[in-house]
């Protein structure tokens, strides 16, 4: 497997539709549907997105990270369960020692999955955009805190 960054957020979009559409089956298809122009054009653009293909480059998965958080990560269904969430989450935990995410209350699977990989819960709330409850979650990996901002560098070049 390897990582690298993405920019292409059509294929970031399919990974995310089909990945949302089947973890989150309490969730209603059409609101997945509806998303995704937003995800396109707002929420991809505004993060770094990093895509774990396999060795043929075929795409796994994905990471989209801010400063300090995970905004998303996704992995094909068919992939599930070979590593590849474990390897976009310790890829992140790289570039940032202290990482938050959100995750629905509903999605038992993704619960355990960041438990097992050090993330607590440190917050609950409503997702404005679905009405589902979810939680935050934070994993400290490191023994200091960078200063802000440093978890990622915004490169425009790039």
């Amino acid at each position: 497997m390897t990582i690298e960054r993405c920019v292409n957020t059509c294929l970031l979009v399919d990974i995310w539709l089909e990945a949302s559409a089947h973890g989150h089956d309490f969730v209603p298809l059409h609101l997945w549907l509806k998303a995704a122009h937003r995800m396109r054009t707002e929420y991809l653009p505004h993060s770094e997105n990093y895509l774990c293909r396999d060795v043929s480059g075929d795409p796994l998965g994905f990471v989209s990270l801010t400063p300090g958080r995970i905004e998303a990560l996704f992995v094909l269904p068919k992939f599930e369960g070979r590593g590849v969430g474990r390897s976009l989450l310790d890829f992140a935990k790289g570039l940032c020692p202290e990482l938050t995410l959100s995750v629905f209350e509903k999605n038992g699977r993704a619960l355990r999955f960041y438990r097992r990989n050090g993330f607590r819960v440190t917050g609950r709330g409503i997702d404005g955009y679905t009405g589902e409850p979810e939680l935050t979650m934070t994993c400290i990996s490191g023994s200091t805190s960078p200063p802000a901002g440093a978890c990622l560098s915004r490169n425009s070049s790039e």
